[in-house]
Formats: structure tokens, C-alpha cells, sequence
């Protein structure tokens, strides 16, 4: 709700890694998906209940406003499609690609997202204007990320994350303070649903943490990036996981999944941060 930055962690250790990961661009992957869910649902009206066929899905040239030279077929992970009709909160849990190509399909254009995402805090022109976007195609910093999902956790309000809010000098004199920034992103009845549908998303692997929690995780092309997007009604964890280099990848998916290298770290902060008396956290709010 205020936009404050509680905490900042750039890296393992600055001694030998003198990098801040949290202002480095990385490919998100599925942590993008639910901003073109919460396009569909808050400009079209789509309920999280409306199903999809679990197939192939195709954007060809001349197809709307995405002005393709070729057509583009995504695949789902590991080339499976199960030919069954799936609603919108298995798809967005499992991040299945056909769902999320459905409904770019259905908005005719990347603008909705993209336009989405910048009143969230993200630069539209950071955003290429490809369908690729459904998938998670762009490069964004944990900063940026998680600046736009605390909308998630704040009704539909976007407030720009806050690090610093005021210097003083030595006499006293005010040399900088912040000008907060906050405006309406997502209607308050879309983001409802974005945000059921997330917690819904988020079972599973988050033991001992008490309270409503919803979240989003994230893998990229061939296991080079793990996210996790966790949020509270007290607080945003936005966490990536990966190497310096981006050669740097796990071999299977099974080991470098977002749910199995990036979670595990939200669950261990939010249990503590729940567990110290000096954090007023409320885990009967809802």
C-alpha cells in the first residue's frame, strides 16, 4: 500500500559477486502471463471459469493488429498438448503456454498488454509489441517486476516502489524528498479475480506460511532463469534465481523451475519475517 522497498538483495555475497541482480534485466517467462490474464479479464470481461482447448494455437499474418511476417506457433513445455478443454485458473497454475496464446489471440493486438503494464510501472517501450509476450519473451529486473505486482496486492493500485524517501544534510535542510506515485491500473472487480487466481496458483511448496498468499513462478528457455512473484496483503516478494552469465543453466526442468529454485526462497523469508514479533504482519487478514 505505501510502495516502500523493505528489502534489497543484489547478490550472494559483493565480495565476489559486485553485481545488483535486482537492477539486471532477465528473461521472466511465465511471471509475464499474468498480466495478459489480467488484460483479458479486465477488457474483456473473461471469467477465470471460461475454458480453452489445449491445442496448437496459431497467429498468422493479417491476424489482427500484431502485423506478423510469419505465423507463430508457440509450443507447449515439452511439446505436449493433452486436446482438452482447460479453464483459466489450471491454465495460469500451470502455465500452459495454448491458454496463454489464446487469449493474446483474442486481444488482437499486444497493445492492451503493454499498455497493462506501463500504467504498472514498466516502461511501454521496454515491451516489444510481439505476441511473443504471452509467453514471457521480454527481458525486465526484479525491480520492475516486482514493482508491478504489488498492483496485484493492492486492490488494482499501482505505487511506484520507494528505496529512499528523504535526504537530509547536516544542518537539517530537506535536499530531496520523494513524490509518491500511484494511479489506478486494474479495475478493483479484474484485480479480485487476478488476485483469487493467483492464490490459487500458489499452492503447494509454501509450508509454514500462515495468511492468504498468491503467486506466480517462472522458468526461461533451457532453465537459465527461476522466478517466483509471491504476494501477501502485507507485503511483495519478487525473487529471480540464476547465474551471472546466462550460458550458466540447470539441465532438467525439474531442478531449474521456478517452483524448485525460487519459491523456496519466498517461503523461508515470509515464515521468518512471520515468526519475528517486530514485523506486524496480520495472517488473519484476508
Amino acid at each position: 500500500t505505501t510502495g516502500f522497498v523493505r528489502t534489497w538483495i543484489g547478490g550472494t555475497n559483493f565480495k565476489w559477486f559486485q553485481f545488483d541482480h535486482v537492477t539486471t534485466k532477465r528473461q521472466v517467462g511465465s511471471t509475464f502471463k499474468p498480466f495478459v490474464y489480467a488484460a483479458s479479464v479486465d477488457l474483456r470481461g473473461i471469467s477465470p471459469c471460461f475454458e480453452v482447448l489445449d491445442q496448437p494455437i496459431t497467429i498468422a499474418p493479417g491476424d489482427g493488429s500484431f502485423y506478423l511476417k510469419e505465423p507463430w506457433t508457440p509450443r507447449n513445455a515439452n511439446d505436449n498438448y493433452s486436446g482438452n478443454f482447460m479453464n483459466l485458473y489450471y491454465g495460469l497454475k500451470n502455465s500452459v503456454n495454448t491458454v496463454s496464446a489464446y487469449l493474446m489471440q483474442e486481444l488482437g493486438s499486444p497493445e492492451p498488454v503493454r499498455t497493462l503494464v506501463s500504467n504498472m510501472g514498466i516502461p511501454k517501450e521496454e515491451i516489444p509489441p510481439v505476441p511473443s509476450l504471452a509467453l514471457g519473451s521480454v527481458d525486465l529486473t526484479v525491480a520492475q517486476l516486482t514493482g508491478a505486482y504489488t498492483t496485484f496486492g493492492n486492490n488494482g493500485q499501482f505505487n511506484r516502489p520507494i528505496f529512499l524517501t528523504k535526504i537530509v544534510d547536516r544542518t537539517g535542510r530537506v535536499i530531496y524528498e520523494v513524490i509518491p506515485e500511484s494511479r489506478r491500473a486494474i479495475s478493483p472487480a479484474a484485480n479480485w479475480v487476478m488476485v483469487d487466481m493467483l492464490r490459487k496458483a500458489s499452492v503447494g511448496n509454501l509450508r509454514g506460511v500462515k495468511g492468504p498468499i498468491g503467486g506466480k513462478t517462472g522458468t526461461t528457455n533451457d532453465q537459465t532463469d527461476g522466478w517466483y512473484m509471491g504476494i501477501t496483503p502485507e507485503l511483495v516478494v519478487g525473487t529471480w534465481v540464476g547465474g551471472y552469465a546466462r550460458w550458466i543453466r540447470f539441465r532438467t526442468l525439474g531442478l531449474g523451475s521456478g517452483s524448485h529454485m525460487a519459491k523456496p526462497f519466498f517461503r523461508e523469508f515470509a515464515a521468518a519475517a512471520q515468526k519475528d514479533e517486530q514485523v506486524d504482519w496480520n495472517v488473519e487478514r484476508d
